[in-house]
């Protein structure tokens, strides 16, 4: 091979290199980042799905009886 060639196949080689390890650092970064969405979205869920199993005591007001004194209001009231 002559000696321009070789100088520009090893500089394409070694650009190809840096260009790959550039690539193999933003795809860690982006596993990184998926990793904390993954963990932010499954500690979200739980959040929902506690909310979920506890009743809203604020929306459902339940009427309540006036208390009866007597034997003959409580019948009444039934």
């Amino acid at each position: 091979m002559s000696e321009p060639l070789l100088h520009r196949l090893r500089a394409e080689r070694d650009d190809l290199r840096g260009q790959a390890q550039l690539l193999a650092r933003i795809v860690h970064v982006l596993e990184i980042g998926n990793s904390k969405l993954k963990e932010i979205n499954a500690d979200l869920e739980q959040q929902v799905a506690d909310r979920a199993s506890v009743p809203d005591l604020t929306r459902r007001r339940r009427q309540l009886r006036p208390l009866c004194t007597t034997f003959e209001q409580r019948i009444r009231m039934l």
